[in-house]
């Protein structure tokens, strides 16, 4: 028995390569992405979370990350942004948001428990001496 032979003997064959027409859309390539919340239609529902716990801004290459802990006022809370608010020169100011579901569930604070974070660049804190997020009943402030 030799291995060499199992299979047949080797043949080349040449693939031609697809011709397409000039400015033909590749079929396998989505128009618009599914998943990109900036772009998604309709007005944003959330709602004001109701405690900020936690506010950290840890260092990352080009800038900062700026990481938000908080309860919200109800159980499956979803959809967690921060929205920029205006403010005063030197400060820049967000308030945390959520979306809720329809049916309002209430438990302890551990089970309301929401986080967001977002990048902000060298350039974007550049002049800023204050870093403020609000919610409902409190707000927390951060130097950068």
């Amino acid at each position: 028995m030799n291995p060499v032979n199992w299979f047949g003997k080797n043949r080349a064959a040449t693939a031609a390569a697809p011709t397409t027409e000039a400015g033909a859309k590749n079929p396998l390539i989505p128009e618009r992405q599914a998943l990109n919340l900036e772009k998604q239609e309709g007005a944003y529902l959330g709602t004001s979370v109701d405690k900020i716990t936690t506010l950290r801004l840890e260092d990352a290459p080009g800038g900062k990350i700026l990481r938000v802990e908080a309860v919200a006022q109800t159980q499956r809370a979803f959809d967690v942004r921060l929205i920029e608010d205006p403010a005063e020169a030197g400060t820049l100011s967000y308030t945390l948001k959520a979306a809720h579901p329809d049916r309002a569930a209430y438990g302890p604070d551990r089970s309301r428990k929401i986080s967001a974070a977002m990048f902000l660049t060298d350039q974007e804190l550049a002049g800023v001496k204050t870093v403020r997020v609000a919610g409902t009943s409190n707000a927390l402030s951060a130097r950068p």
